[in-house]
């Protein structure tokens, strides 16, 4: 390889997210999927669109995974090595990364430990910040409360469990949110009802929530309720609007 392809930065759009590096970085490891594609005997079939971008048709938020065995040269697993960094947006289960790693032909062996209590305790930790980042969203909906309605995983009645759960009303910030968390979110709720009340009303003064399980069907009600009214006269003092008069 040339010293010039060697030094070459390219970009990877992942499903929509976007990655840089070089690209002796993937020919490295020349038995993997793109360490074939990016080999200089390949470029004549392997081109960027019109942003000097290669588009990728797989788990955008998966392939920082995939990227760190290229740079590394190792195999990592979700709440193992990224734990700490996880947001509740981008969690990713360790079936969907075995996925990517066999799709990308990266050797990998299927760890065989269950997670430990510090895992579990990040997983609480970022359902509780999911919680409390949605008070946020309602007070930017304009409303003063919301009901979250997380249902009972193990039940397979499908008429008895319309969905995993409900944010009423619906608010997609809010939703988006909490989605990463509708497999636990039930479990994490009757486990750490105290605590999580707790640590809700503790980080903002104004913010009440209360946790009720509720049977038929079987679902736990999170209400979250800010008791800070509206001000209309308030907002319009910054608004726009004022500048007009």
């Amino acid at each position: 390889m040339s010293k010039l392809a060697r030094s070459e930065r390219i970009v990877l759009n992942v499903g929509g997210v976007k990655y840089e590096t070089y690209r002796s970085t993937l020919t490295a490891y020349p038995d993997t999927l793109l360490g074939t594609m990016f080999q200089d005997r390949n470029r004549i079939l392997v081109h960027a669109n019109k942003d000097n971008e290669y588009f990728i048709d797989r788990n955008g938020h998966a392939f920082r995974y995939i990227l760190e065995y290229y740079r590394n040269g190792e195999v990592l697993w979700p709440n193992e090595n990224f734990s700490e960094n996880d947001t509740s947006q981008t969690y990713i289960s360790r079936w969907e990364l075995l996925r990517e790693y066999d799709y990308f032909q990266i050797p990998f062996e299927i760890p065989n430990t269950l997670p430990t209590s510090q895992m579990l305790a990040k997983r609480l930790d970022g359902f509780m910040n999911a919680l409390l980042e949605c008070s946020f969203d309602i007070k930017f909906a304009f409303r003063t409360y919301m009901n979250i309605k997380f249902y009972d995983y193990s039940i397979s009645d499908e008429e008895n469990r319309p969905t995993m759960f409900v944010v009423n009303p619906y608010i997609d910030g809010a939703y988006k949110k909490l989605k990463p968390f509708e497999s636990c979110g039930y479990t994490l709720s009757i486990f750490f009802k105290e605590e999580i009340s707790a640590f809700m009303t503790a980080s903002l003064s104004k913010l009440s929530c209360d946790i009720r399980k509720v049977k038929s069907p079987d679902c736990v009600v999170i209400r979250m309720y800010i008791r800070d009214n509206i001000d209309c006269e308030e907002i319009l003092k910054y608004s726009v609007y004022k500048k007009l008069l």
